[in-house]
């Protein structure tokens, strides 16, 4: 089993203010092939819950299917708060302020994948909804 220890958070070998190919890039050459970011949302409101950074090889996605690699179980490492801001602010911009309404009543939310190697993304995104069944309800009050 692969095991990375989370000693310290991972940060940039290049100035934070790069181009985001190029952070993609230098996560990848610290040895992280992924980014997952998870997100949640409900009444007007929705947020990242968490960013982690998963080492190559640890997963792959054929299929629209995320694969995590057999006997691959990884302690996460997270980035740290400058990074963390980047890839927030990233994945608002370019993905989650355009998904399906998320945020709003019911709610939704999912897991975005961001592959360091060529910056392609998958989301496993959802929505809650409310179904209501009508039915009529007849009768008469009696004094029983």
């Amino acid at each position: 089993k692969l095991k990375i220890k989370n000693m310290e958070k991972i940060g940039l070998t290049i100035p934070y203010k790069s181009a985001f190919t190029d952070v993609l890039f230098n996560i990848a050459a610290q040895g992280f092939e992924y980014i997952k970011v998870s997100y949640s949302g409900s009444g007007d409101d929705g947020c990242i819950d968490d960013v982690e950074l998963i080492p190559t090889g640890c997963i792959s996605i054929k299929d629209n299917e995320v694969l995590w690699k057999e006997n691959k179980k990884v302690e996460h490492s997270e980035p740290n708060e400058e990074l963390n801001d980047i890839i927030r602010n990233k994945s608002y911009d370019h993905v989650l302020n355009d998904a399906e309404d998320w945020w709003n009543n019911g709610g939704g939310g999912g897991t975005l994948y961001i592959c360091t190697l060529d910056g392609t993304y998958h989301g496993d995104h959802y929505v809650n909804e409310t179904i209501t069944h009508d039915s009529t309800l007849t009768g008469k009050f009696g004094d029983i």
